[in-house]
Protein backbone atom coordinates (compact mmCIF):
# COMPACT_ATOMS: atom_id res chain seq x y z
CA UNK A 1 0.00 0.00 0.00
CA UNK A 2 1.53 3.36 -1.07
CA UNK A 3 0.20 6.87 1.34
CA UNK A 4 -0.15 9.35 -1.47
CA UNK A 5 -1.02 13.15 -0.21
CA UNK A 6 -2.67 16.07 -2.46
CA UNK A 7 -1.61 19.09 -1.79
CA UNK A 8 -3.29 21.37 -3.50
CA UNK A 9 -5.95 25.01 -2.36
CA UNK A 10 -8.08 24.36 -5.68
CA UNK A 11 -8.23 20.72 -7.11
CA UNK A 12 -10.41 20.40 -10.37
CA UNK A 13 -12.40 17.15 -11.26
CA UNK A 14 -9.06 15.69 -13.21
CA UNK A 15 -7.66 15.46 -10.00
CA UNK A 16 -10.60 14.11 -7.97
CA UNK A 17 -11.28 11.30 -10.64
CA UNK A 18 -7.62 10.52 -10.65
CA UNK A 19 -7.55 9.98 -6.65
CA UNK A 20 -10.82 8.57 -6.25
CA UNK A 21 -9.20 5.58 -9.17
CA UNK A 22 -6.01 5.30 -7.75
CA UNK A 23 -7.38 3.06 -4.79
CA UNK A 24 -7.72 0.48 -7.56
CA UNK A 25 -4.18 0.41 -7.94
CA UNK A 26 -3.41 -0.36 -4.46
CA UNK A 27 -3.22 3.91 -2.96
CA UNK A 28 -4.80 5.06 -0.21
CA UNK A 29 -5.03 8.65 -1.11
CA UNK A 30 -5.15 11.49 1.14
CA UNK A 31 -6.15 15.22 -0.21
CA UNK A 32 -5.83 18.40 1.45
CA UNK A 33 -9.30 20.36 1.62
CA UNK A 34 -9.63 23.94 2.19
CA UNK A 35 -13.75 24.07 2.59
CA UNK A 36 -16.70 22.32 3.96
CA UNK A 37 -17.78 21.55 0.25
CA UNK A 38 -14.19 19.92 -1.16
CA UNK A 39 -14.12 17.92 2.32
CA UNK A 40 -17.64 16.71 1.42
CA UNK A 41 -16.39 15.77 -2.74
CA UNK A 42 -13.44 14.14 -1.13
CA UNK A 43 -15.19 11.93 0.92
CA UNK A 44 -17.91 11.24 -1.88
CA UNK A 45 -14.86 9.82 -4.06
CA UNK A 46 -13.90 7.73 -1.20
CA UNK A 47 -10.47 9.35 -0.32
CA UNK A 48 -9.30 10.70 3.05
CA UNK A 49 -9.71 14.49 3.31
CA UNK A 50 -7.06 16.44 5.49
CA UNK A 51 -9.12 19.56 6.17
CA UNK A 52 -6.35 22.52 6.74
CA UNK A 53 -7.15 26.60 6.52
CA UNK A 54 -6.77 27.98 3.16
CA UNK A 55 -3.75 28.97 2.42
CA UNK A 56 -1.47 31.82 -0.36
CA UNK A 57 1.96 32.25 -0.89
CA UNK A 58 4.96 30.34 -1.26
CA UNK A 59 5.46 29.86 2.67
CA UNK A 60 3.17 29.94 5.02
CA UNK A 61 4.08 28.43 8.16
CA UNK A 62 0.39 27.62 9.22
CA UNK A 63 0.06 25.36 6.14
CA UNK A 64 3.78 23.82 6.07
CA UNK A 65 2.79 22.74 9.82
CA UNK A 66 -0.43 20.99 8.99
CA UNK A 67 1.18 19.46 5.74
CA UNK A 68 4.00 18.16 7.81
CA UNK A 69 1.62 16.44 10.37
CA UNK A 70 -0.09 15.03 7.89
CA UNK A 71 2.97 13.48 6.33
CA UNK A 72 4.40 12.22 9.52
CA UNK A 73 1.24 10.99 11.09
CA UNK A 74 -0.44 9.55 7.62
CA UNK A 75 3.67 7.85 6.39
CA UNK A 76 2.77 9.62 3.71
CA UNK A 77 4.90 7.99 1.15
CA UNK A 78 4.29 10.31 -2.08
CA UNK A 79 3.20 14.45 -1.83
CA UNK A 80 1.95 15.24 -4.93
CA UNK A 81 2.02 19.03 -5.66
CA UNK A 82 -0.20 21.04 -8.43
CA UNK A 83 0.96 24.11 -8.27
CA UNK A 84 3.75 26.52 -7.10
CA UNK A 85 2.64 27.42 -3.56
CA UNK A 86 1.24 23.97 -3.14
CA UNK A 87 4.73 22.62 -4.09
CA UNK A 88 6.91 25.37 -1.93
CA UNK A 89 5.23 24.54 1.02
CA UNK A 90 4.83 20.85 0.80
CA UNK A 91 9.36 21.12 0.29
CA UNK A 92 9.44 22.87 3.32
CA UNK A 93 6.69 20.69 5.02
CA UNK A 94 8.29 17.53 3.94
CA UNK A 95 12.02 18.78 5.31
CA UNK A 96 13.62 15.71 7.24
CA UNK A 97 10.95 12.94 6.09
CA UNK A 98 11.25 10.05 3.71
CA UNK A 99 8.65 11.50 1.84
CA UNK A 100 9.29 11.80 -2.24
CA UNK A 101 7.94 15.02 -3.48
CA UNK A 102 6.29 15.12 -7.45
CA UNK A 103 5.32 18.28 -9.03
CA UNK A 104 3.31 19.28 -11.71
CA UNK A 105 3.99 22.11 -14.29
CA UNK A 106 1.23 23.06 -16.27
CA UNK A 107 2.28 25.92 -17.45
CA UNK A 108 5.40 27.34 -20.10
CA UNK A 109 6.36 30.41 -18.59
CA UNK A 110 9.69 30.65 -18.32
CA UNK A 111 12.22 29.85 -15.18
CA UNK A 112 14.14 32.39 -14.82
CA UNK A 113 17.48 31.07 -12.80
CA UNK A 114 18.50 34.47 -11.15
CA UNK A 115 15.09 34.64 -9.60
CA UNK A 116 15.40 32.78 -6.50
CA UNK A 117 11.56 32.07 -5.36
CA UNK A 118 12.20 29.65 -8.41
CA UNK A 119 14.55 27.57 -5.76
CA UNK A 120 11.47 27.80 -3.13
CA UNK A 121 9.81 25.17 -6.14
CA UNK A 122 10.56 24.16 -9.66
CA UNK A 123 14.40 24.56 -9.25
CA UNK A 124 14.70 23.05 -5.61
CA UNK A 125 16.94 19.56 -5.92
CA UNK A 126 14.35 17.77 -3.44
CA UNK A 127 11.88 17.40 -6.60
CA UNK A 128 11.65 13.89 -7.17
CA UNK A 129 9.97 13.92 -10.73
CA UNK A 130 7.64 16.94 -12.50
CA UNK A 131 4.94 15.44 -14.66
CA UNK A 132 4.47 18.19 -18.03
CA UNK A 133 0.71 18.67 -19.32
CA UNK A 134 2.47 19.28 -22.62
CA UNK A 135 5.61 17.73 -24.38
CA UNK A 136 6.26 21.59 -24.86
CA UNK A 137 6.94 21.68 -21.46
CA UNK A 138 8.93 18.73 -20.80
CA UNK A 139 11.17 20.10 -23.33
CA UNK A 140 12.00 23.17 -21.55
CA UNK A 141 12.37 21.43 -18.09
CA UNK A 142 15.34 18.98 -19.61
CA UNK A 143 17.71 22.23 -19.44
CA UNK A 144 16.76 21.82 -15.19
CA UNK A 145 16.27 18.29 -14.64
CA UNK A 146 17.38 14.89 -16.43
CA UNK A 147 15.25 12.86 -18.61
CA UNK A 148 14.41 10.02 -16.49
CA UNK A 149 12.94 12.79 -13.78
CA UNK A 150 10.23 14.25 -16.18
CA UNK A 151 7.23 12.34 -17.53
CA UNK A 152 4.91 13.89 -20.56
CA UNK A 153 1.46 12.89 -18.98
CA UNK A 154 -1.75 15.31 -20.67
CA UNK A 155 -4.70 15.36 -18.95
CA UNK A 156 -7.44 12.98 -19.77
CA UNK A 157 -11.49 13.86 -19.79
CA UNK A 158 -14.37 11.65 -19.58
CA UNK A 159 -17.27 12.29 -21.13
CA UNK A 160 -19.80 11.72 -18.22
CA UNK A 161 -18.03 14.75 -16.72
CA UNK A 162 -20.36 16.90 -19.21
CA UNK A 163 -23.69 14.98 -18.70
CA UNK A 164 -24.92 17.36 -16.04
CA UNK A 165 -24.39 20.42 -18.19
CA UNK A 166 -25.61 18.51 -21.17
CA UNK A 167 -28.85 17.88 -19.41
CA UNK A 168 -28.95 21.37 -18.26
CA UNK A 169 -27.91 23.34 -20.62
CA UNK A 170 -28.17 27.50 -20.59
CA UNK A 171 -28.37 30.02 -23.37
CA UNK A 172 -28.23 33.56 -23.19
CA UNK A 173 -31.59 35.51 -23.94
CA UNK A 174 -30.72 38.01 -26.03
CA UNK A 175 -29.11 35.98 -28.79
CA UNK A 176 -31.71 34.65 -31.59
CA UNK A 177 -32.13 30.89 -31.44
CA UNK A 178 -30.60 30.39 -34.87
CA UNK A 179 -27.66 32.09 -34.49
CA UNK A 180 -24.30 31.06 -34.29
CA UNK A 181 -22.74 30.64 -30.75
CA UNK A 182 -19.17 30.90 -30.93
CA UNK A 183 -17.91 30.76 -26.78
CA UNK A 184 -14.61 31.58 -24.84
CA UNK A 185 -14.20 30.34 -20.97
CA UNK A 186 -11.00 32.08 -19.78
CA UNK A 187 -9.72 34.02 -17.03
CA UNK A 188 -8.56 37.24 -18.58
CA UNK A 189 -8.21 40.22 -16.35
CA UNK A 190 -4.36 40.84 -15.83
CA UNK A 191 -3.76 37.76 -18.30
CA UNK A 192 -3.48 39.34 -21.67
CA UNK A 193 -1.62 36.35 -23.10
CA UNK A 194 -5.58 34.90 -23.03
CA UNK A 195 -6.20 36.59 -26.23
CA UNK A 196 -9.38 38.22 -25.38
CA UNK A 197 -8.33 41.79 -27.11
CA UNK A 198 -7.28 39.89 -30.15
CA UNK A 199 -10.47 37.93 -30.22
CA UNK A 200 -12.97 41.04 -29.59
CA UNK A 201 -10.98 42.94 -32.69
CA UNK A 202 -11.50 39.92 -34.95
CA UNK A 203 -15.28 39.64 -33.82
CA UNK A 204 -15.43 43.36 -35.16
CA UNK A 205 -14.29 42.36 -38.36
CA UNK A 206 -16.80 39.99 -39.20
CA UNK A 207 -19.56 40.66 -41.53
CA UNK A 208 -22.23 37.47 -40.24
CA UNK A 209 -24.85 39.10 -38.18
CA UNK A 210 -25.41 35.73 -36.95
CA UNK A 211 -22.16 35.07 -35.19
CA UNK A 212 -22.65 35.58 -31.71
CA UNK A 213 -19.52 35.52 -29.11
CA UNK A 214 -20.13 34.80 -25.37
CA UNK A 215 -17.31 35.48 -23.15
CA UNK A 216 -17.29 33.68 -19.78
CA UNK A 217 -14.67 34.77 -17.29
CA UNK A 218 -13.84 38.17 -16.19
CA UNK A 219 -12.19 41.05 -18.41
CA UNK A 220 -10.47 44.08 -18.29
CA UNK A 221 -12.66 47.47 -18.83
CA UNK A 222 -10.88 48.06 -21.43
CA UNK A 223 -11.69 45.25 -23.57
CA UNK A 224 -15.19 45.77 -22.69
CA UNK A 225 -14.82 49.32 -24.34
CA UNK A 226 -13.78 47.66 -26.93
CA UNK A 227 -16.39 45.43 -27.32
CA UNK A 228 -18.90 47.92 -26.69
CA UNK A 229 -17.85 50.95 -29.12
CA UNK A 230 -17.52 48.52 -32.35
CA UNK A 231 -19.93 47.70 -35.30
CA UNK A 232 -20.57 44.13 -34.07
CA UNK A 233 -21.68 45.34 -30.53
CA UNK A 234 -24.49 43.44 -29.27
CA UNK A 235 -23.04 40.45 -30.98
CA UNK A 236 -20.60 40.54 -27.85
CA UNK A 237 -21.46 39.09 -24.48
CA UNK A 238 -19.01 39.21 -22.06
CA UNK A 239 -21.30 38.00 -19.01
CA UNK A 240 -18.39 37.62 -16.39
CA UNK A 241 -17.53 34.68 -14.43
CA UNK A 242 -20.06 31.48 -13.84
CA UNK A 243 -20.02 29.15 -11.77
CA UNK A 244 -21.27 27.06 -14.09
CA UNK A 245 -19.54 27.84 -17.22
CA UNK A 246 -20.03 24.46 -18.47
CA UNK A 247 -23.34 24.40 -18.93
CA UNK A 248 -23.06 27.06 -21.83
CA UNK A 249 -21.12 24.92 -24.09
CA UNK A 250 -23.83 22.44 -25.13
CA UNK A 251 -25.71 25.04 -26.72
CA UNK A 252 -22.81 26.77 -28.45
CA UNK A 253 -21.50 25.63 -32.28
CA UNK A 254 -17.85 26.84 -31.03
CA UNK A 255 -15.53 26.82 -28.43
CA UNK A 256 -12.48 28.98 -28.87
CA UNK A 257 -9.13 29.32 -27.33
CA UNK A 258 -7.34 33.05 -28.62
CA UNK A 259 -4.36 32.67 -26.01
CA UNK A 260 -1.23 33.76 -27.26
CA UNK A 261 0.32 31.54 -24.42
CA UNK A 262 -1.63 28.41 -22.71
CA UNK A 263 -0.97 25.01 -21.35
CA UNK A 264 -4.12 22.89 -21.99
CA UNK A 265 -7.40 24.50 -21.32
CA UNK A 266 -9.86 22.42 -19.73
CA UNK A 267 -12.64 24.46 -21.27
CA UNK A 268 -11.61 22.77 -25.04
CA UNK A 269 -11.72 19.26 -23.38
CA UNK A 270 -15.04 20.17 -22.16
CA UNK A 271 -15.87 21.45 -25.40
CA UNK A 272 -15.33 18.46 -27.33
CA UNK A 273 -16.40 16.13 -24.59
CA UNK A 274 -20.00 17.82 -25.86
CA UNK A 275 -19.27 17.86 -29.29
CA UNK A 276 -18.29 21.71 -29.75
CA UNK A 277 -15.88 22.25 -32.41
CA UNK A 278 -13.13 24.25 -31.45
CA UNK A 279 -10.42 26.87 -32.78
CA UNK A 280 -7.23 27.16 -31.16
CA UNK A 281 -3.90 29.27 -31.73
CA UNK A 282 -1.23 27.62 -33.00
CA UNK A 283 0.78 27.80 -29.62
CA UNK A 284 1.86 24.49 -27.28
CA UNK A 285 -0.49 22.56 -25.35
CA UNK A 286 -3.39 24.22 -26.93
CA UNK A 287 -2.81 22.84 -30.51
CA UNK A 288 -2.13 19.65 -28.53
CA UNK A 289 -5.90 18.94 -28.26
CA UNK A 290 -7.28 20.19 -31.59
CA UNK A 291 -6.73 18.07 -35.08
CA UNK A 292 -6.47 20.94 -37.48
CA UNK A 293 -9.63 20.91 -40.35
CA UNK A 294 -10.77 17.33 -38.28
CA UNK A 295 -11.69 18.33 -35.31
CA UNK A 296 -11.59 22.10 -35.66
CA UNK A 297 -9.31 24.47 -36.83
CA UNK A 298 -5.86 25.94 -36.03
CA UNK A 299 -4.54 29.79 -36.41
CA UNK A 300 -2.11 32.02 -35.92
CA UNK A 301 -2.14 33.65 -32.44
CA UNK A 302 -2.32 37.24 -32.14
CA UNK A 303 -4.12 37.61 -34.92
CA UNK A 304 -7.85 39.01 -35.51
CA UNK A 305 -8.07 38.56 -39.18
CA UNK A 306 -7.81 35.19 -38.46
CA UNK A 307 -9.92 34.88 -35.96
CA UNK A 308 -12.08 36.62 -38.14
CA UNK A 309 -12.34 34.18 -40.61
CA UNK A 310 -12.09 30.88 -38.84
CA UNK A 311 -15.14 31.92 -37.47
CA UNK A 312 -17.14 33.24 -40.66
CA UNK A 313 -15.93 29.73 -42.77
CA UNK A 314 -17.11 27.44 -39.67
CA UNK A 315 -20.69 30.09 -39.87
CA UNK A 316 -20.98 29.61 -43.11
CA UNK A 317 -20.36 25.51 -43.13
CA UNK A 318 -22.23 24.56 -40.16
CA UNK A 319 -22.46 21.18 -41.27
CA UNK A 320 -18.37 20.83 -41.72
CA UNK A 321 -18.87 22.35 -38.16
CA UNK A 322 -20.83 19.77 -36.64
CA UNK A 323 -18.26 17.24 -38.43
CA UNK A 324 -15.93 19.02 -36.76
CA UNK A 325 -17.55 18.56 -33.08
CA UNK A 326 -18.35 14.73 -33.48
CA UNK A 327 -14.78 13.63 -34.29
CA UNK A 328 -13.44 15.86 -31.64
CA UNK A 329 -15.62 13.64 -29.18
CA UNK A 330 -14.23 10.67 -30.45
CA UNK A 331 -10.75 12.14 -30.42
CA UNK A 332 -11.11 13.06 -26.32
CA UNK A 333 -12.63 9.59 -25.40
CA UNK A 334 -9.85 8.07 -27.47
CA UNK A 335 -6.81 9.88 -27.21
CA UNK A 336 -6.96 11.06 -23.89
CA UNK A 337 -8.36 7.90 -21.71
CA UNK A 338 -8.44 8.32 -17.45
CA UNK A 339 -6.88 4.89 -18.13
CA UNK A 340 -3.39 6.15 -19.49
CA UNK A 341 -3.35 8.90 -17.47
CA UNK A 342 -3.48 6.99 -14.61
CA UNK A 343 -1.31 4.40 -15.55
CA UNK A 344 1.68 6.47 -16.42
CA UNK A 345 1.05 8.25 -12.78
CA UNK A 346 1.12 4.68 -10.86
CA UNK A 347 4.55 4.29 -13.13
CA UNK A 348 5.74 7.64 -11.80
CA UNK A 349 4.76 7.42 -7.94
CA UNK A 350 5.85 4.06 -8.16
CA UNK A 351 9.43 4.99 -9.18
CA UNK A 352 9.99 7.60 -6.71
CA UNK A 353 9.16 5.68 -3.56
CA UNK A 354 11.59 2.78 -4.76
CA UNK A 355 14.31 5.61 -5.20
Amino acid sequence: MINILCVSNLVDQIIYGMFSELKSFGYKAYIIATSEEQEKIIKKINCIPIRIPNYGGKINFKAIKNIRRVIKQHHIHVTYCINSSDLSNALFASLGTTTKVVAYRGTQAKIRKTDPTYYLGILNPRVDHVVCATMDIKEALKKHYPSEALTYNPKPYKLEWVAEAEENPKRINKIPENAFVVICIALTKGRPFKGLTQLIEGMQLINNNDIHLVHIGDYEESDYQLAQNGKNAAQIHLIGKKDNAINYLPNADVCICPSTRDASPRSLREAMACGISCIVTDIPGARDLVVNQKTGLVIPPNNPKAIAEALSFLAENRKLNKAFGKAGKEYIQKAFSMDTYLERFDKVFRKVVKK
